[in-house]
């Protein structure tokens, strides 16, 4: 009998329109680091603090993207008892959070628990429809479009960032991820979480305009200045009195940009801001 030939991963990887967890994103947290083991060890422990400070100020639509990855941190701390308590309460809260399972999965197979490992991946498996689908097909699309939008959050948080090139890459695919998993949800997305990724995709693509302010690249850098301007346009609508109020300071740190501009950038004009004096912006946060 002939034998089955064996699947190329890449090949099956490809098949799919996105993949839950964050042990596979291209990420330099996920690859070997060519700093040294302590400096990076000291990185990631930054990163964890701050996102535990940011779960505490901030316990909204995205915590359970902040929860996601802190267990990613611990993970990478050798801590992988408290990761998988960490994935296994974001999977108790929010059942149908796809990245929770997928990474729970993975911990379990780093500890060896097989059958932990096997209900995980059936469980996710079944979440995302793919033996057969569970609960309506907007259901389905709707919890890719959070799996997404929770990998998009953790660019943000990535560690060992080489150079501005790197940052740039990593920031971008960030927004990206984001911009996939608004096209995944599309209506479904209730109103004040999409205002909170738009503040996430707001604070990404402010970095990536302060890394291009000295580019020559200035088409480049007014396509991510004109997108802030559109996204913090929406998110000082929201409800959430943190984001609302960031949402009016980052608008006005905006505002001040412009001048680096040899003539006001459209966005200006589109969003309404023209004339728009950045001390305005800031007097309502």
């Amino acid at each position: 009998m002939d034998e089955t030939p064996d699947v190329d991963i890449e090949t099956l990887i490809d098949e799919f329109e996105y993949i839950p967890g964050h042990f596979h994103l291209e990420m330099n947290l996920n690859f070997e680091s060519c700093t040294q083991v302590e400096f990076r060890r000291r990185d990631i422990k930054r990163k964890r603090d701050s996102l535990q400070f940011q779960l505490e100020a901030d316990s909204s639509f995205q915590q359970f993207a902040v929860k996601n990855l802190l267990g990613v941190f611990f993970y990478y701390l050798d801590e992988f008892h408290s990761a998988r308590d960490i994935f296994l309460s974001v999977s108790q809260h929010d059942p149908n959070n796809l990245n929770a399972w997928a990474n729970l999965a993975y911990v379990y197979d780093r500890l060896n628990m097989e059958d932990k490992t096997s209900q995980c991946t059936d469980k996710l498996s079944h979440l995302m429809g793919l033996e057969g689908e569970e609960g309506e097909s907007k259901d389905i699309r709707l919890r890719a479009a959070r799996c997404l939008a929770e990998q998009g959050y953790a660019h943000a948080f990535d560690v060992g960032l080489l150079n501005e090139e790197d940052s740039i890459e990593k920031l971008s695919s960030g927004i990206g991820l984001y911009d996939k998993a608004l096209a995944y949800g599309k209506h479904e997305i209730p109103v004040e979480e999409k205002r909170s990724w738009f503040f996430t995709m707001a604070t990404l693509c402010m970095r990536l305009d302060g890394i291009l302010m000295n580019s020559s690249n200035m088409d480049k850098r007014l396509l991510y200045f004109n997108k802030t301007l559109m996204l913090l346009r929406e998110v000082v609508k929201s409800l959430n009195a943190h984001y609302k109020a960031l949402a009016w300071c980052y608008l006005g740190v905006m505002l001040e940009r412009q001048n680096t501009f040899a003539t006001t950038p459209m966005g200006i004009h589109d969003c309404g801001y023209s004339g728009t004096d950045p001390l305005g912006c800031f007097g309502k946060v």
